[in-house]
This record gives C-alpha cells, sequence and structure tokens, in this order.
C-alpha cells in the first residue's frame, strides 16, 4: 500500500509548478485525501500547507464527507480567515471531489472554479449541461472550444475522449484531466489552481471580482405522471423561449437558463436555474412548481 501511496503522491507532486509563495488550508474531511495530501505538500517549495481533519476515520467527526452539505465548508473558511491563507480546499470522503474557498473565507461555486481551469488549460474543454450554459451565459470564455456532455463520469470521459479534451468539469465538484487517464482527481485539482494562483499577480478575490456574477439555484420538485414535458414546454413563460434536450430539458433565458431533469430513481424533477441573482432564479423556479403541480 505504501509503494502505491508514494508512486502516486510522486506523481501529483512532480505537477507542482509554483512560483510564488502560497498558504494553503486543506480540509480532507476524515477521508482517504489527507494521506496523499502530506505527501505531495509538506515540505514542497513555496508552499505551505495547513491540513485539518486529515486523519481518516469513518464517522467524519467534524462534518459531514459531502462538500456540497450545509456546513461542511464552514471550519476551512474559518481557517482560511485564521491563517490569512491564499487558498481553501475541502474534499469528499474518496478525494475524488473537491470545492474551493478564496483567501476572503467565500465559498467558491464549481462552475467558477471550472472557469479558472479553462482559462488557463488549452482546448478543447468539456463540461456538464449545468457548467456548460453558466459559463455561456457569462460571456467570459469562448465557446467554440468548450463541449456539452450529460452529468455523470461515464458521459463526461466519453466526451472528453471524442472531443480529445484536456479538462472537463461537472457541477458536483467533479474535475476530469486528459493527463490524468480522463480521470477525476481532486488533488490534481487542487495542484492546477495552486499553480494558475501562483502565476497571478493579483490575490484570489481581486481575480474572482472580475467574473460576471452568476448563480445557480436548485430545487425539486415531486411529479404523479409522465406530462411534465409538454406541461413545461407550454408553460406560459416559457413557451416562446428555446429548449435544449440534451440532458433533461434546458430553457435558455436572455440572461441564463433553466434546466429540468427527472430522477432516474424518484418521482420527483430536479430543477436547476442560472440567472445574475438569486431572487431571479427564485422567481422562475417558484412559478414553474406552481405550473408542473
Amino acid at each position: 500500500m505504501m509503494t502505491y501511496l508514494k508512486t502516486y503522491s510522486d506523481f501529483l507532486r512532480k505537477r507542482l509548478k509554483i512560483k510564488k509563495p502560497l498558504k494553503i488550508v486543506c480540509d480532507a474531511s476524515n477521508g482517504t485525501a489527507g494521506l496523499v495530501l502530506k505527501k505531495v505538500f509538506i515540505g514542497a517549495s513555496l508552499i505551505k500547507m495547513i491540513l485539518i481533519n486529515g486523519k481518516p476515520n469513518g464517522r467524519f467527526p467534524a462534518h459531514g464527507p459531502n462538500p456540497l452539505s450545509g456546513g461542511a465548508l464552514d471550519q476551512a473558511s474559518l481557517w482560511v480567515r485564521r491563517k490569512k491563507a491564499d487558498l481553501g480546499a475541502v474534499f469528499d470522503a474518496d478525494g475524488d471531489r473537491v470545492f474551493f474557498i478564496d483567501n476572503q473565507g467565500k465559498p467558491i461555486p464549481s462552475f467558477v472554479t471550472a472557469l479558472l481551469l479553462f482559462q488557463s488549460a488549452k482546448p478543447p474543454l468539456v463540461a456538464d449541461e449545468i457548467v456548460f450554459q453558466t459559463i455561456k451565459a457569462m460571456k467570459t470564455l469562448s465557446v467554440k472550444s468548450l463541449f456539452p456532455s450529460k452529468v455523470g463520469s461515464f458521459f463526461v470521459k466519453a466526451e472528453m475522449r471524442k472531443r480529445k479534451a484536456n479538462i472537463a468539469a461537472e457541477t458536483s465538484g467533479h474535475f476530469y484531466f486528459k493527463d490524468f487517464f480522463y480521470a477525476d482527481a481532486g488533488i490534481l485539482t487542487l495542484i492546477k489552481i495552486c499553480n494558475f494562483l501562483s502565476s497571478s499577480r493579483e490575490r484570489l478575490s481581486d481575480l474572482l471580482k472580475k467574473i460576471p456574477r452568476q448563480v445557480i439555484l436548485t430545487d425539486e420538485v415531486k411529479i404523479h405522471n409522465r406530462t411534465w414535458q409538454k406541461k413545461l414546454l407550454y408553460s406560459p413563460f416559457l413557451k416562446k423561449s428555446k429548449v435544449v434536450k440534451r440532458d433533461g430539458l434546458t430553457v435558455l433565458l436572455s440572461r441564463g437558463f433553466l434546466n429540468v431533469r427527472a430522477s432516474n430513481t424518484e418521482p420527483l424533477l430536479r430543477l436547476t436555474c442560472s440567472l445574475p441573482t438569486e431572487s431571479q432564479c427564485r422567481k422562475i423556479i417558484n412559478s414553474l412548481k406552481r405550473h408542473l403541480r
């Protein structure tokens, strides 16, 4: 086991290209990432890592192992502010997903992380429907080099190979890399973000201020029959909009989109809206929920 751990850690460490001093806080969520993070970052040149919840513990005493759960980012956010760190990273239980926190302790949405990765990567690039449409709405990256994929590692990897893409991103916090066998890797994502940040003269929070504001809001609605697609398409406020049937139904709005996907396991629809403000998203989602009931 230790041989594999060393081989993997050496593989990752060689990809560190840090050009200026950085201080980072890493929360391993008492999962497996802590074992690798120690090997990769402790003693590395120009980068100081503060590791919290680094010891594997299946009871997950600090917080739940899902970074998307409420409160999962709070501890790392506090440590970033206390230690005046440049960046925070919170991993899930097995380390294949990662979410970031800026130097002011503010969580960074996964689509913004994708944008940072894409800006420093060579095209072509791949993103799931939500990340793709959000970046398209923000108009910060040429979508000529960005290709959409259905959600899920099977579809993302297939699209990457088809397009010969270098990087792919999912809303869930999975990031895939051609130079990592088209697989997702949370620690490699952290390394690439650190490399990007160390090449910038600005702090992360200042870089993020230049990105147009866009909000993603999600919700669910129970369904009792299969007529929801027809009801959606003929809803008064959507019937004149363009609809993309790539991964569920995506309704294109003037400053964003609404995506509706049926659950594979439950009688419900997952609603995802992206617009410049949360109130705009909530208005669209509430209106649709009333119409579908």
